[in-house]
């Protein structure tokens, strides 16, 4: 039996990709713990994995308008704020856990300082794109600050690394890669994967989770399934561009509209649409002719998985690369959100729902994301990791 530290950035679009895996591991007989805020513990023990539980730092992610510079500095300086927060309660659970192997991602800059500092042995779950020096995403978020300067406040990060027992911290180790990277989308789907090494392992999202589907009215015939996600989701104007796009149509439409938008931003509501703050997502997908997405990783394999083509409004940076990688692979179109009126939503919908080439790439890509290997391979890996000397 191994034990593993799992360090996930305390967000569901990274946390949630994990789980899976996690759950591979504790059937096999290992220990997992997680260290994530307390709104994660149901999601975590559902998994069989332990939880310790930090206070997250106010605020939420870092917004931006369409069109504007990605707000890369912001970002870092939340992860910061995290890493500084849970410096010390980190370090006494690792040394109290003793762990085979700490796992982290690019993002949890808390997980690259404790291992840096302990010379603990450690693998990666990349929950999308690859990050570092050759990555589209990396280059992307780039783009646009009109300077080579790093996107944090050097000073503080070498004042964070200091408390983790670093004696500074070259900005080279965010980025740094890990002796193993575990990425959870196939390879095909990722650009620039001939740039990297062996040390990184492409093995497809973990596919089958469980949802709570009763009482939920389920379609009964294709629908479009339309949503943006977790945290990009407060777009009352765009849902309501899709109610005046898709309302009093034969077809059945799903909108799953989250938590922050209530029944007082949609009066009226057509009686083919079906309105909800949370929708069980992979059975409305296995429903659907099509599906409108903020192009979230976790959305965009479960449409892949499905066989359903897409149009991507994308919402910040990293989905702006999803979008452009679902367009060049013919599994369905991009639409920029300051572009989205209802006619041109209907018009995107109506284009990969009428041109039978969006379906059959979708299918064939559906295949290799099912055949990738999931959470099983993910589990091989990291058994592999945590027992090498």
């Amino acid at each position: 039996m191994s034990d593993y530290l799992f360090l996930p950035m305390p967000a569901h679009g990274h946390v949630n990709p994990t789980l899976a895996v996690a759950a591979e591991l504790t059937e096999r007989g290992h220990r997992v713990t997680y260290l994530l805020p307390e709104a994660f513990r149901g999601a975590v023990e559902a998994a069989g994995a332990g939880l310790v539980t930090f206070d997250q730092p106010d605020g939420g992610p870092p917004r931006f308008a369409a069109g504007s510079p990605p707000p890369i500095g912001a970002l870092m300086e939340r992860l910061l704020s995290t890493a500084e927060t849970v410096a010390e309660p980190l370090r006494s659970l690792y040394d109290e856990m003793a762990p085979d192997l700490v796992v982290g991602e690019t993002m949890s800059l808390w997980a690259t300082m404790l291992t840096a500092s302990r010379s603990a042995a450690s693998a990666r779950i990349s929950p999308s794109y690859v990050f570092g020096p050759n990555s589209p995403a990396m280059a992307r978020m780039a783009h646009g600050r009109g300077t080579d300067r790093p996107p944090f406040d050097v000073e503080r990060m070498a004042a964070v690394a200091r408390s983790y027992g670093l004696p500074g911290a070259d900005p080279g180790l965010v980025w740094a890669p890990g002796p193993l990277t575990v990425v959870m989308m196939p390879a095909e789907f990722h650009p620039g994967r001939e740039l990297f090494d062996d040390t990184v392992h492409f093995v497809g999202p973990a596919l089958g989770r469980q949802e709570e589907t009763s009482g939920f009215p389920l379609p009964t015939s294709p629908a479009l399934y339309i949503s943006l996600g977790t945290v990009f989701n407060d777009r009352a104007d765009f849902f309501r561009d899709s109610l005046d796009a898709f309302g009093g149509q034969e077809r059945p439409v799903v909108i799953n509209h989250g938590s922050r938008l209530g029944p007082s931003d949609f009066p009226v509501v057509p009686a083919n649409v079906t309105l909800a703050p949370h929708v069980p997502q992979v059975e409305v997908l296995a429903r659907s002719a099509a599906f409108v997405t903020h192009g979230g990783m976790g959305s965009t394999m479960e449409a892949l998985a499905a066989g359903v083509p897409m149009v991507v409004v994308p919402q910040m940076v990293e989905q702006e690369v999803t979008a452009d990688r679902v367009a060049e692979l013919g599994a369905g179109v991009r639409l920029d959100p300051a572009d989205v009126t209802p006619a041109r939503l209907a018009e995107a919908v109506d284009r990969v729902t009428g041109d039978p080439s969006f379906a059959a790439e979708v299918q064939r890509l559906g295949k290799t994301v099912r055949e990738a290997g999931g959470a099983p391979a993910a589990a091989d890996l990291l058994e592999r990791a945590a027992a090498r000397p």
